[in-house]
This record gives C-alpha cells, sequence and structure tokens, in this order.
C-alpha cells in the first residue's frame, strides 16, 4: 500500500511538471492541490489601497482567496508556528490564538471551534516551480483578526481595510494634547542604488499609508495619512538634484494629518513604492516596466525576448547544483503578478523562472530587481548570448551538442534522441570493454556539433560527439552493464536508443558502500552509560562489511579507522565509484527520555538518483528484515533530508539501529550477538532488493 501511495504521488509531480505554464498577461496558474492539478487566478492583496507584495502568489479558487502563510506574518505583524506532525499552523496577534490544520475544515479560535466552508479549507498547494506552501484562507483570517475584508468587482481584486478604532467610554477618551497619534515621518533623502540612480527614501516610526498620482506637468505627488513631518532639520522642505529621473524633492506639512512628497521628475516615468523587510522604511523607485517574457523568433532561429519600456540595465551570474543563468534586470519590476514560470525548452535552456527579488547582500535594500533565471540542463555547459536591443534584451544559447541530443528517464530506462533533421543511415555498435555505446554517422549528413555532455544519472556518464575522418562519431559513455535498443530504423532523422541497466548481474559485479556514521571528531550521540555512537557504528560497519564480502559483493566503507569524514565526501566516495547501493549505520538518542527505543530506516525522495521507484523499496526490504532479525520496536520507513542520503546518485538508506538513551537497547547494541541480528537483517534486506531490482 505504501508503495502504491508513493507511486501516486511520483505520478501526480509528473502530471504537474508536464503542464503548460501561463504567459506573461495571463491572470491564470497552475497549481497542484488537494491531489488534482487546477487553474486559478492569481490576485494581488489591497490593503487600504495599497496593493501588497508577495514572493508566492495569493489566488482566488472556485470563490475564495488563499493566500500563503507567510503573508499572515508579513500583513499583520502576527507570529506563526508550525506543527509537521499534525500539519497544523497556530497563529498568535494580540489576544488571538488561530489554530488552521491542512486538509481539515475544523479551524479553532481561543479553543472556540469553527467550522470553515469547503473552499476556505487550508490546503498545502505545489505551484509550477515545484515550491510546496500552506496556502490559508483570507477572508476568515483577516475577520477574525479585526479586518474589514471585501472584492473589488472593477478591479476583480480582493482587499482589506486596516481595523477600525473602537469607541472608548467618554471616561477613557484622550484629549488632544496628551497624545499625538499621528505616524511620524522621521527623514527623506535621495539614495543611489547598484545601478548608479537616485530612489527617495522615507524612514518613518511606524508603516506608513499614502495614496501617489502623477500629474501632467511630470510631478509625482505622494500624500501620507495620518503623519506628522518630524525631520531633524525643521527648516529642510527640498532637495535639489539633477539626475537621470529627479530634477527636485519637495515635502511639506500639507494639512493637519497629511504630508505631502512632490517628486519633479524629468520625464513621465513610471514608478513603484515599497516598503523594506522593517515596515518604516518606503522607497520610491523610478523603474522600467517589463511587459513579456516570450519566445520567438529572431536571427533564423528560436529566441527568448524579454521586453520592457526603456533600455534594459542588467547583470548575470552562473550557479551550480543545478545548472541555472541568472539575468537581473536593474531598476526593473514585472507588470503582472510577482512571479511567473515558462517551459520555454530552447537547446540546453529548459525553463525560464521570473520573479519580482528582494536584493540580496548583493545589491542595495534599496533596489528593484526583475531576476530571471534560465534552468539549464544538467550536464551542459552552452554560452548564452544575450543582445540589449533598444528596450529588449534578446537572449538564445550558442549552437552545442545540448542542441541535438535529449536525454531523459522513463522509469528504469533511459531514453536517448540524437535530432538530425535529414534521414541518414547510421551504425549503432556497444565496446563493452570501454563501457561506450557508439553511433556513427556521415559527417555531411549531419548538422550535430562537436562538444561534451555530462549525464551523470547513475548509468550514462556522459556523451561525447566528435568528428573522425568523414564520420560524425557520438559515443555514449556509461559505468555498468547495459541492455540497449535502437528504437529508429537504420535510415532515420532522429536516432532513439533506449538503455536500461543489466538487471542478471552476480553480486561481484555489484558495488555497496558502507557508511559508519560519525568518527574522529565527531562521536555522534552519547550513550546512557558514556559510550560513543560512532563507535557502536563502526562495530557494525565491519562486521556488515566481512558479511557482504562473504556473500560475494564488492564492497567499501567511507571510513576504516576512527576518523572525521564530512558528509558530502562521504556521499562523494559513492558517487565517484559508481555504488549500487548506500548503507549508512547510526544509532538514535532523545537527551534524558529514556522510554524511547525502536529502530527505524531513512531514504530521501529527493535523492539525486532520479530512479525514485527504488528509493522506497530498498529501505522497506531492509527495515523488515531488520525488524524480523532483531524484534526490534517498530518506528517505520520514514523520509529525511540528510546529506548522506540526499546527495548520492544511487538507491541509499540511513538506519538508526536503535536508542543510546535507552538503557536497555544500549545493552542490546553494544553487544555482540545483537550486532549480529542487525547484520544479518542487513544482509537478507540487500538481498531481497536485489532480487526485485
Amino acid at each position: 500500500m505504501k508503495r502504491l501511495k508513493w507511486l501516486m504521488v511520483l505520478t501526480f509531480l509528473l502530471i504537474l511538471s508536464s503542464t503548460t505554464s501561463f504567459a506573461v498577461g495571463s491572470d491564470f496558474i497552475q497549481i497542484a492541490m488537494n491531489g488534482q492539478v487546477v487553474q486559478v487566478r492569481q490576485v494581488p492583496i489591497y490593503l487600504d489601497g495599497q496593493a501588497l507584495e508577495s514572493k508566492v502568489p495569493s489566488f482566488i479558487h472556485i470563490d475564495r482567496t488563499l493566500v500563503p502563510i507567510r503573508f499572515v506574518m508579513e500583513t499583520y505583524g502576527a507570529e506563526v508556528e508550525w506543527d509537521q506532525s499534525t500539519k497544523t499552523a497556530t497563529v498568535l496577534y494580540e489576544d488571538k490564538v488561530i489554530s488552521l490544520t491542512i486538509d481539515s475544515p475544523i479551524a479553532k479560535v481561543n479553543d472556540d471551534e469553527r467550522v470553515l466552508d469547503k473552499n476556505s479549507i487550508p490546503r498545502l498547494v505545489v505551484f509550477e516551480n515545484k515550491d510546496a506552501r500552506t496556502m490559508v484562507p483570507l477572508a476568515f483570517i483577516s475577520e477574525v483578526l479585526g479586518y474589514e475584508v471585501g472584492y473589488d468587482e472593477v478591479k476583480r481584486v480582493p482587499y482589506m481595510n486596516s481595523k477600525k478604532d473602537v469607541e472608548k467610554p467618554e471616561d477613557e477618551v484622550e484629549s488632544p494634547d496628551q497624545t499625538d497619534s499621528r505616524t511620524l515621518v522621521k527623514d527623506i533623502s535621495l539614495e543611489k542604488g547598484s545601478s548608479g540612480q537616485y530612489k527617495v527614501v522615507i524612514r518613518s516610526n511606524e508603516k506608513l499609508k499614502y495614496a501617489s498620482r502623477i500629474l501632467t506637468n511630470n510631478k509625482l505627488v505622494v500624500d501620507i495619512k495620518g503623519a506628522k513631518l518630524d525631520l531633524e532639520d525643521s527648516d529642510l522642505s527640498s532637495i535639489n538634484l539633477r539626475d537621470k529621473n529627479i530634477n527636485k524633492v519637495e515635502f511639506k506639512q500639507h494639512s493637519e494629518d497629511v504630508v505631502r512628497l512632490t517628486i519633479f521628475m524629468t520625464d513621465m516615468l513610471d514608478y513603484d513604492i515599497t516598503s523594506l523587510d522593517d515596515g518604516k522604511t518606503n522607497v520610491i523607485s523610478f523603474v522600467n516596466k517589463i511587459d513579456q517574457i516570450l519566445l520567438d523568433k529572431m536571427y533564423d532561429r528560436d529566441v527568448i525576448v524579454v521586453e520592457g519600456k526603456d533600455r534594459i540595465q542588467y547583470k548575470t551570474m552562473r550557479l551550480h547544483n543545478p545548472e541555472r543563468l541568472v539575468v537581473d534586470l536593474l531598476d526593473a519590476s514585472l507588470s503582472k503578478g510577482p512571479y511567473f514560470n515558462f517551459d520555454y525548452q530552447l537547446g540546453p535552456i529548459e525553463r525560464v523562472r521570473v520573479s519580482q527579488f528582494q536584493p540580496d547582500n548583493n545589491y542595495s535594500p534599496y533596489d528593484r530587481i526583475v531576476r530571471l533565471v534560465l534552468d539549464l540542463r544538467e550536464g551542459t555547459n552552452p554560452n548564452i548570448i544575450i543582445d540589449n536591443v533598444v528596450n529588449k534584451l534578446v537572449i538564445y544559447p550558442e549552437k552545442s551538442l545540448a542542441d541535438f541530443v535529449y536525454h531523459s528517464l522513463e522509469g528504469k530506462e533511459r531514453i536517448l534522441r540524437i535530432k538530425n533533421d535529414e534521414s541518414v543511415q547510421y551504425k549503432l555498435t556497444n565496446y563493452p570493454e570501454r563501457k561506450t555505446l557508439e553511433v556513427r554517422l556521415p559527417y555531411v549528413a549531419t548538422e550535430i556539433v562537436e562538444g561534451q555532455m555530462y549525464i551523470k544519472d547513475g548509468l550514462v556518464e556522459e556523451i561525447i560527439a566528435f568528428r573522425e575522418d568523414q564520420d560524425m562519431v557520438i559515443e555514449i559513455k556509461y559505468n555498468k552493464s547495459i541492455l540497449y535498443e535502437s528504437l529508429s530504423n537504420t535510415w532515420a532523422g532522429d536516432i532513439i536508443l533506449k538503455l536500461e541497466r543489466n538487471s542478471d548481474i552476480k553480486p561481484w559485479e555489484r558495488l555497496i558502500v558502507i557508511d559508519p556514521g560519525h568518527g574522529g571528531s565527531d562521536p555522534g550521540a552519547k550513550s546512557v552509560n558514556g559510550r560513543f555512537e560512532k563507535d557502536l557504528n563502526f562495530s557494525i560497519g565491519l562486521k556488515l562489511n566481512e558479511a557482504l564480502k562473504a556473500k560475494g559483493y564488492n564492497t567499501l566503507m567511507t571510513r576504516e579507522r576512527d576518523e572525521f569524514i564530512d558528509l558530502y565526501d562521504r556521499a562523494g566516495i559513492a558517487n565517484e565509484n559508481y555504488a549500487d547501493i548506500f548503507i549508512s549505520i547510526h544509532g538514535n538518542s532523545v537527551g534524558n527520555n529514556t522510554s524511547v527505543k525502536g529502530l527505524e530506516v531513512y531514504y530521501c525522495s529527493e535523492n539525486k538518483t532520479h530512479i525514485e521507484d527504488e528509493l522506497y523499496p530498498l529501505a522497506k526490504s531492509i527495515y523488515d528484515e531488520l525488524i524480523k532479525a532483531t524484534g526490534a520496536k517498530e518506528r517505520g520507513v520514514k523520509t529525511a533530508r540528510y546529506v548522506v542520503i540526499r546527495e548520492t546518485l544511487m538507491p541509499s538508506v540511513l538506519i538508526e539501529t536503535g536508542f543510546l538513551s535507552s538503557p536497555e537497547e544500549e545493552a542490546l547494541l553494544y553487544s555482540e550477538e545483537y550486532q549480529d541480528k542487525i547484520v544479518e537483517g542487513i544482509v537478507k534486506g540487500v538481498e531481497r532488493y536485489f532480487e526485485i531490482y
């Protein structure tokens, strides 16, 4: 049953990844929610007439607006606690305690149960960028916290208004001279951003409420409501500047509770007003509005075009693991929505992600940045060309091997498609002694370019293309015995090959890496009698090594003595030696709690192997046999993102053999007899797994 559920989740994610992405200019996005892929309308949320920014989209599903749980913290200043075991979020705000549980219609407000309608039930939502977020009902939370909630039929967006002041009894009403409740505008200055352009920065003692408008004579007027001008230099009323965008800034106490800024612009410019994380610093930026990101045809080839209102300034950086190119558009903002995802497949470019980026340490905090992330196919190292043409960026990859060779995983099978525009006769030859499958075709009959692609999917290592005399040779390098088949005719345009591991192999053809956890300066947990976990792990590791060798398997230990080995290096040892499976051995502990006992086995659902249908079965096979051999209390097969099982390129497990914090289990774990039972269970689990996979 667990395996069936797991396969259903995998199928669901594959469906999500294959859905068509939305285009710039569309309000609709596709999400995964409640076991289905659905289309919803992305909307901004307005508070007191101002659109609120959020890195995660809010959206309307049927007739209810759902917002990310982080929105609650950022908007209301509430605290949010999360209980992973019950999937419950608890919102703490003034005298209110609100509890919301994913997929449950029952909400609690100060222990008073409320029943939510079916469209307001909190959900775990997976967005198109595979980001999973907890989404909660806007109306329910806002109303409980005392905000007015409504829907603007003209703009077709939800809005909120701040809490209305409660009328105090007559004897509690403060006289006007007792206190001044107005927001204090403490400083107005001009600050340079990373591009060298000036921004108007307003600092206050609390969050600002404002309205803005542009007059026909190139003036931007910003009225700060319920505010008092409280500058250190009370005589200062204007700042003169000769900048690309600003000539002058004037400010004054326009009325008793309104501070007015007037910015004399050089032209009719687009602008944004944003608040920094402290909520008390607002920045007025003059921006290049990015209207579209689209796939187009230029230079007789497909290109990605970014369209703005003016010439686009940008910076780039290359990131690895996974491979991607980041293009930051400076002094820019997206015309619609905070985030977009496009499945623009262009040679080595697999998709494009676009967001309104919160400046990090590489930029000024006052910057307004649109970030484009080009996700590149793993194993490729393309040269990406960016042409800056008037108000457009034209982006495209230089021709490379990745334009002609495509790799995919379908279950256990690797499918390789070699793209060729015209039908050509090719020759397919396997050289097992060199672990190379070779495709050879006439050089004059193909446009395939020379190059190299790293695949490293656990079977295929790399693909190399080169010219040899009159032939173009494509070598597919693999690391294990393979079965292969051509799915195309000997005369073909596209050459399609299917590869999979040869499962009819002997034990000595398999390599098992054994990882005794901790070691050296890292002792691990300490038992109730002062013994170290590292010694237990090493003792079991040595026994397991001998037992697997006796069965004919090749083995390799990440450490053969009491020494410290970095977690990433442990995974690296398995990856570099093309291990078939990886087994990490540990002992568990829960501090002073002596009553907790039992055995558990972990696997990582985000393991880099990509062979996800083999991850759980390995963990389950070993767990079942361990329970049979030891009779330990069952704590189950679990998932976790431990480095050693996350970074490996093969099926891997981390075994928690028992609790060193339990006197009874500690005595068992350090006994030769019980360690032999643990080893017996692991070996039987490995053999059972290899019988099927």
